[in-house]
């Protein structure tokens, strides 16, 4: 909230050590004590995956004794350069390759990606694409474009060059903004279905239904409806399904698919 509202402020350690103090208000990350709002210790920071007996080190992160000036220069750059997209890019990026704090750098690095993408929206409520959720569905490739950017597994020397990455970041984004435009796309189609059927007498199990198919979005539904398929969803008998896909088709919310009947009979929304 303070990310999307707040994006006119500088951002200050501050800043990013009280969204730090929101995320573990009791100073423990699951059972184990970290350090809150304030920089991580000076144990190495490494990001490690694999299994016990054969971990692999993704990347190590700056030692503490000269993490103070990195986030200085990091904090610099971030206030004095103009918003735009590669801005984006480079501070994602750039926040968690310093990776200043025990537990919870990935939430803080979105955040900060959040704040740059309101900025330069102007945006006085909440935008409507998460790309935190496009990351999160993409878990996989984006640790491995980290990996290839941050230069740990790279033969040649020249780690600044981040093209990979920027171009991974903004496809990401662009996938984030088609996923929201889809979804918006799901809302009309719902909106005006129910306008058409607003005086439909139908039971709270029609209603049901018919909700979960327009909110999944009526091309995403697989298979169209079936008996089936209503029965599972609306908890129901064999019986009662009959009577209210009966019902429905006699209304108009709902219309046999072309091609199929007796047995493999199933039903599409009319919109």
């Amino acid at each position: 909230m303070d990310a999307n509202t707040n994006y006119n402020q500088d951002l200050t350690l501050e800043k990013l050590f009280g969204w730090h103090n929101a995320l573990f208000p009791k100073g423990f990350s699951g059972f184990h004590k970290i350090n809150t709002a304030t920089f991580r210790g000076d144990e190495v920071m490494q990001i490690v995956g694999g299994y016990d007996g054969n971990e692999k080190v993704y990347y190590e992160a700056p030692p503490r004794d000269i993490l103070e000036n990195e986030m200085k220069n990091f904090l610099n750059w971030f206030n004095s350069t103009p918003e735009g997209l590669i801005k984006v890019c480079i501070a994602h990026l750039w926040f968690v390759i310093i990776h200043p704090f025990d537990d919870g750098n990935g939430r803080i690095t979105r955040a900060i990606t959040d704040l740059v993408l309101s900025k330069i929206e102007n945006s006085k409520i909440s935008r409507l694409y998460s790309m935190s959720s496009a990351i999160n569905n993409d878990r996989k490739s984006y640790s491995k474009v980290l990996e290839q950017t941050t230069g740990y597994i790279r033969k040649e020397d020249n780690h600044l060059d981040i093209t990979i990455w920027c171009e991974w970041f903004l496809s990401t984004l662009y996938t984030a903004l088609l996923d929201t435009r889809k979804k918006l796309g799901f809302i009309v189609q719902k909106t005006k279905f129910w306008d058409k059927h607003k005086n439909s007498n139908l039971n709270a199990r029609q209603i049901k239904v018919l909700n979960f198919i327009l909110d999944i979005g009526i091309a995403d539904f697989k298979g169209n409806l079936s008996k089936k398929k209503y029965l599972s969803i609306a908890d129901t008998t064999s019986t009662t399904t009959s009577r209210d896909i009966a019902e429905l088709v006699e209304i108009g919310c709902i219309k046999e698919s072309e091609g199929t009947a007796a047995r493999n009979v199933s039903y599409e929304i009319v919109l």
